[in-house]
């Protein structure tokens, strides 16, 4: 984990809990990071599943509106060529929706890895540290 991810993650968390940081010491401090760490990676994950919800409910709206629109020419048609040529189109922009949506999650899935990841080296980084301190004490 670079310094940069490792600051900015200690950051969000103590701006979760600010008045924790009038305390000090390693043993306050083992007290509190695991309070610190789990805020910080919901953010994380809140920050992924927030674009990637939005995107799938304008899919969900598209997709709406096309089976409306589909069905509205279904019921206005009068060949039996052009309603499956309706109903071919429909399904492939159905389809074309359908894969974005897992495409969306599994990339949602990544990044919520990716902060797990983070969160639990950060965890391991903050252990290792405050285990110093209090064996130098």
């Amino acid at each position: 984990m670079d310094k940069t991810t490792d600051a900015k993650q200690t950051q969000r968390g103590a701006e979760y809990l600010p008045f924790l940081e009038r305390f000090s010491g390693p043993g306050i401090r083992m007290a509190v990071w695991p309070i610190q760490l789990w805020l910080s990676w919901e953010a994380d994950v809140l920050d992924t599943a927030v674009p990637a919800t939005t995107e799938w409910l304008v899919r969900r709206r598209e997709g709406s509106k096309a089976t409306y629109e589909a069905l509205q020419r279904l019921c206005a048609c009068k060949d039996a060529n052009d309603a499956a040529k309706i109903q071919a189109d429909w399904l492939q922009e159905e389809t074309t929706r359908l894969e974005a949506d897992f495409r969306s999650l599994s990339n949602a899935v990544l990044s919520w890895s990716q902060a797990a990841a983070r969160t639990g080296h950060q965890a391991m980084q903050v252990e290792k540290e405050a285990l110093s301190n209090l064996a130098t004490q």
